[in-house]
């Protein structure tokens, strides 16, 4: 199943995928508005983003914020895909990206975390242990984990967030799956967006979906 959600991401922005389509409207319209183009993800969401900029070359966008919650794909995937588009990189890539952040869970708390009450630690560590792991003995390196933030490839403006660390504190999500419904996750990734601080910002009752 996990093979399937990422072959189907990679597929739509192949040939005449429905991906493809879709970036030739949003190009037409970004073009006729002048719109600002911010890109966020979470989780496995993460995969298709990478192909999604990947095939963005051929229309030339400058994304102004890239932001990853828990970002489920490879550290791999990040340096070939997600790395070379960072405005001061030197790629040749069309796409160039100005302000990248990734949140993530501290290493105790993705410890703590659960799938379904059945793998006692987070959907991160079942990814790189099982669903990635090319031996049963080996880990795949996966962006969304603290544990392996050192092979990332650096470059541009990349900032990683830690959860309950820091002061203010900017995310504080207490499992994989929260941090969409973490008001200190989204009204940060609010204020990058806006590149200030919101008048309106994310509630509890707003998120409590």
């Amino acid at each position: 199943m996990w093979d399937e959600t990422k072959q189907g991401a990679e597929r739509a922005f192949i040939g005449n995928g429905a991906g493809i389509s879709v970036l030739g409207i949003f190009r037409e319209a970004v073009a006729a508005k002048n719109l600002k183009v911010h890109l966020i993800a979470h989780s496995a969401g993460a995969v298709l983003m990478a192909h999604l900029l990947s095939a963005s070359d051929n229309f030339g966008y400058t994304i102004e914020t890239r932001s990853l919650m828990a970002p489920a794909c490879t550290v791999a995937l990040y340096n070939t895909h997600f790395a070379p588009r960072s405005r001061n990189d030197s790629s040749d890539a069309a796409t160039k990206v100005k302000n990248i952040q990734i949140y993530n869970l501290t290493d105790e708390l993705e410890r703590d975390d659960n799938v379904s009450q059945l793998y006692r630690k987070s959907l991160l560590y079942l990814v790189s242990n099982a669903f990635e792991g090319a031996e049963p003995t080996e880990s795949t390196p996966i962006l969304g984990m603290a544990k392996f933030e050192n092979q990332i490839t650096p470059g541009g403006n990349l900032e990683l967030i830690h959860c309950g660390i820091g002061s203010p504190v900017r995310s504080n999500s207490k499992s994989h799956s929260g941090f969409d419904n973490d008001t200190d996750t989204m009204n940060d990734i609010l204020r990058h967006i806006i590149s200030g601080e919101p008048e309106g910002k994310f509630t509890k009752d707003d998120l409590d979906f």
